[in-house]
């Protein structure tokens, strides 16, 4: 034999050749099936069938939930920083370690399956691993074969609701439309009350109605009780970034927030002349547009806060200390309505002002002409809500400057009254001007409508 390799070697390695051959085909048709039925399920969401989110969403959760027992060995994977054999060592040992926790051993043993026939090392052994992974195949094509089920029905259903709307149609009757599932409101509008009240009210259940809505706030929940218990491991764990990521974008949100949140007269005024036939003033009609995009702003704001708050609430050595954070929190809590608000009033006079350089409803342009047009009114919205935030900052850092001898901490009381007094009178001076904008703008001539 060359190379003094002996027959037994030999039929060693072609045994472990086999096995690996035997074990890429599994993994494949395993790949496969996945993606067929993620398709399936694409398809299926199109036509009207079921939908799948509870699955993603308990699948998710389940991931989170294992990720605690993992976050237990995090310790050791940053004692095992150093390249070299002792750290390659620890970092293996503290995986192994991880993965050997209970959930996340129960949430790996579909994988493991799948990896156990490519890392026989005999037929023996392939043959003892195969077996599983065979099971598992079969089940997958249950699963993908149901699925065509599923698919082919929901097909037929729709193809016999668009044949007899045509049918109806041809006739001269009215098709009748499918029933659809209501989701029901969050929040119930008063039989009385203030009639512009019923625009805001709109506006918001507009937003409240859609299923992303309630994903978001299960998310939001669920990371808040995740960071809130790794906030209180050795410092430098995931909760720090968590926490450091949702202020940054809490803080980002003050920029572009007013440009991606549009419940407001940029998604109505393609409409203008049904606003303008209703017995409003046009000052009451613009507050209750803004405010309700700014009030959706301002919750997802808070909320990111919130989470940030909670990623550092058991770091004792983090500095502003923890009650200098809950002032922080509550000046949030204080300022950033009125500023989302002054915010969304210039988003929404540039619509009323220049119809044309803002983008109306909900279609999204996209290119390099779009892109540079969002970047210039980016621009231009920041230096006009300085602008605007100029005068009350000013006069109300001066009163606390003037008064912090005299009161000490108490000065920031009327200072931060004098902030949203004036903030409270930019506010009414720029509705009432737009609101007669709103009432004298013609939707032919703007080219709206």
């Amino acid at each position: 034999w060359s190379g003094g390799q002996s027959r037994e070697r030999l039929a060693t390695e072609a045994q472990a050749l086999a096995a690996q051959a035997a074990g890429k085909v599994s993994i494949k048709a395993h790949a496969e099936a996945i993606e067929k039925l993620r398709e399936r399920w694409k398809e299926l969401d199109k036509l009207g069938g079921a939908s799948n989110q509870a699955v993603w969403l308990a699948f998710d959760g389940a991931l989170k939930a294992a990720y605690v027992p993992v976050a237990a060995h995090l310790d050791k994977l940053k004692s095992a920083r150093a390249e070299n054999l002792a750290a390659r060592v620890a970092i293996i040992a503290a995986l192994g370690e991880a993965a050997a926790q209970p959930l996340p051993t129960v949430l790996t043993y579909p994988f493991r399956i799948m990896i156990r026939p490519l890392t026989a090392h005999s037929v023996s052994a392939w043959l003892h691993a195969m077996w599983p992974a065979l099971i598992l195949l079969l089940l997958h094509y249950v699963w993908v074969v149901r699925s065509d089920t599923a698919f082919e029905e929901a097909a037929a259903a729709v193809s016999l609701q668009r044949a007899q709307a045509l049918s109806e149609r041809r006739a001269g009757r009215p098709a009748p439309r499918a029933p659809g599932r209501v989701t029901p409101a969050w929040f119930r509008l008063a039989p009385q009350g203030w009639p512009a009240g019923a625009i805001l009210w709109k506006n918001l259940v507009a937003v409240t109605r859609t299923q992303r809505v309630r994903n978001v706030v299960i998310a939001l929940a669920v990371g808040a009780v995740i960071v809130t218990a790794l906030s209180f491991k050795p410092e430098g764990t995931l909760a720090e970034i968590a926490g450091w990521f949702a202020v940054t974008w809490a803080g980002a949100m003050t920029v572009i927030g007013p440009q991606w949140v549009r419940n407001d007269l940029r998604g109505d005024l393609l409409k203008l002349d049904l606003l303008r036939s209703y017995p409003l003033r046009g000052w009451s009609v613009v507050i209750a547009e803004v405010g309700a995009s700014a009030l959706v702003l301002t919750v997802i704001q808070l909320s990111l806060l919130m989470i940030g708050y909670l990623a550092f609430l058991g770091n004792q050595s983090m500095v502003p200390e923890l009650d200098e954070r809950t002032l922080l929190l509550l000046a949030a809590f204080v300022f950033l309505p009125g500023i989302n608000l002054l915010g969304m009033i210039i988003q929404n006079g540039a619509a009323l002002l220049y119809p044309a350089w803002v983008r109306l409803g909900s279609g999204r342009p996209a290119g390099v002409e779009a892109l540079g047009q969002n970047m210039l009114m980016m621009v231009v919205f920041v230096a006009l809500l300085a602008a605007t935030l100029l005068l009350p900052v000013t006069i109300g850092g001066g009163a606390f400057l003037l008064l912090h001898g005299a009161m000490d901490g108490w000065a920031a009381l009327p200072a931060t009254v004098l902030v949203l007094g004036i903030m409270a009178f930019e506010t009414a001076l720029l509705v009432e001007w737009l609101g007669g904008v709103f009432e004298r703008t013609d939707p032919a001539a703007a080219g709206i409508g």
